[in-house]
C-alpha cells in the first residue's frame, strides 16, 4: 500500500490492518510505502487503544533471529547422521537418497525448511540474515535436489518467500544448478544433464527410478495394458535391486532400457501404428489372450497370424471410434451406445463371446475417453 494522505488514529490503524491482512498461505503480511512520514504517528494512534487490544500488534524484526536459529537447527537434525562434506554434491545426494527416501520424511523436512526460510525471509535485508546464508544455500540445494529427484509436482515453498527464493536461486544458478519450475520431462536433454551430474551410480539410479515411476503413472490411462506391464517390470527390478539380486550398475542399465520403452510412439511405429491405435490394439490383444487362456489361466503364445488378425480388427476399430467422437460425445449417452455397438461388432469378428464383448467394449470406450 502506498500512503500519500495524512492518515491518523483510527484511519491509520485501519489502513495498516487492511494491508496486513493475510490472504492464502502465500500472503502472510503486508508492505506499506509511507511517502508522508505518518508512521511516526503510529504510537499516537496506538495510544487510543487498551494495552490488551494491541498486544502483539508491533513486533521487533530482530525477534525472528533466535526463532530462525531454532528453525535452522530443526532442519539440520534431519541430516545429523550424514558425514559433513559441506556444500558438496555428494553430501546433497546422500541427504536426498539416505535421509529423504521416505515420503513422510520428505513432508516433515519440507515443513521444517518452510518455517526456516520464512523466518529468514522476514529478516532480509537486515545484515543479521547473513548468519543464515550458508544454511540457506545448503538446505536450499538439498530441497531443490529432493524436488527434482522425487518428481514433486506441488508448488515450491519458496514461492511464498521471494527474498529467500532469490537468494537460493542465485546461488544455485551460480553453481551451474538449474532450477526447474515445472517437472522435467524424462525425454529432455535437461533430464540427461541432471543425471550425468549425479555423483554415483546409486544417485543416478534413484533419479531415473522415480522419474520412470512418475512418468508411468502420468501415462497409464493412455495405454493401461502397456504401461501396467512396464510398471510391473519396474517394480520387479526395484525389488531385485533392494534384495541385492542385481548390482546397482546392472540396475541402472535395466532402468535405462525401461526409460527407452516409455516412448510408446517408437514402440507403436514398430507395429505400423499410431500411439492411439497401439493402445486399442494392446487392449484388444490382452482381452483376446485372456479369453484364449480360459479359466485355467493357461499360458498363451500368439502366432504371427493371430497378431495380424488382432491388428486388422484394432485399427479399423480405432478409426471407427475416431469418426464417432463428435463434439461433447462424452456427455451424449446415445452416441456412446452407438460406439459400444461398434466395438462389440468388431470384437465378435475375433470370436469374443457376448459376455466378454460386453465387458471389453466398456473398457475400450473408457480408453477412448482418454484418447479422443
Amino acid at each position: 500500500m502506498c500512503i500519500r494522505d495524512r492518515l491518523r488514529e483510527h484511519n491509520l490503524m485501519q489502513a495498516v490492518a487492511r494491508v496486513n491482512r493475510p490472504y492464502t498461505e502465500n500472503k502472510t503480511y503486508g508492505l506499506i510505502i509511507d511517502y508522508c512520514g505518518i508512521s511516526k504517528r503510529l504510537k499516537e494512534a496506538l495510544d487510543i487503544f487498551n494495552e490488551g487490544d494491541i498486544a502483539g500488534y508491533l513486533e521487533h524484526l530482530m525477534d525472528d533471529v533466535p526463532k530462525a536459529e531454532q528453525a535452522a537447527n530443526k532442519v539440520k537434525r534431519f541430516f545429523k547422521d550424514v558425514p559433513t562434506t559441506y556444500d558438496s554434491a555428494e553430501y546433497v545426494d546422500r541427504c536426498v537418497l539416505d535421509v529423504l527416501s521416505a515420503e513422510d520424511t520428505r513432508i516433515r523436512f519440507e515443513r521444517a525448511f518452510k518455517e526456516f526460510v520464512a523466518l529468514v525471509n522476514n529478516i532480509i535485508p537486515n545484515p543479521e540474515a547473513n548468519r543464515f546464508r550458508q544454511d540457506i544455500y545448503l538446505y536450499g540445494r538439498v530441497y531443490n535436489a529432493m524436488r527434482t529427484n522425487y518428481s514433486i509436482k506441488a508448488p515450491s515453498v519458496l514461492e511464498a518467500v521471494p527474498k529467500a527464493k532469490a537468494l537460493i536461486h542465485e546461488y544455485l544458478e551460480s553453481n551451474g544448478i538449474k532450477v526447474f519450475h515445472d517437472p522435467v520431462s524424462i525425454y529432455s536433454s535437461e533430464f540427461n544433464d541432471i543425471v550425468n551430474k549425479k555423483t554415483s551410480a546409486k544417485a543416478k539410479a534413484s533419479l531415473i527410478q522415480h522419474k520412470v515411476r512418475t512418468t508411468i503413472s502420468n501415462l497409464l490411462n493412455t495405454n493401461p495394458i502397456y504401461y501396467t506391464s512396464l510398471r510391473e517390470k519396474l517394480e520387479k527390478l526395484i525389488t531385485e535391486h533392494e534384495q541385492e539380486i542385481i548390482s546397482t550398475t546392472d540396475f541402472l542399465t535395466e532402468l535405462d532400457n525401461i526409460k527407452d520403452e516409455l516412448d510408446v510412439d517408437v514402440v507403436a511405429r514398430k507395429h505400423g501404428m499410431s500411439r492411439e491405435e497401439f493402445a486399442v490394439f494392446q487392449m484388444v490383444r490382452a482381452a483376446y489372450i485372456q479369453l484364449q487362456a480360459g479359466a485355467e489361466k493357461a499360458s498363451v503364445h500368439l502366432t504371427e497370424e493371430a497378431e495380424i488378425k488382432l491388428a486388422r480388427v484394432s485399427l479399423p476399430l480405432f478409426s471407427a471410434l475416431n469418426g464417432l467422437a463428435v463434439i461433447d460425445w462424452r456427455q451424449k449417452p446415445e452416441q456412446q451406445k452407438i460406439m459400444l455397438k461398434t466395438i462389440k461388432r468388431e470384437l465378435y469378428k475375433i470370436d469374443f463371446d457376448i459376455e466378454t464383448a460386453e465387458r471389453e467394449s466398456h473398457n475400450i470406450l473408457n480408453l477412448a475417453r482418454n484418447l479422443l
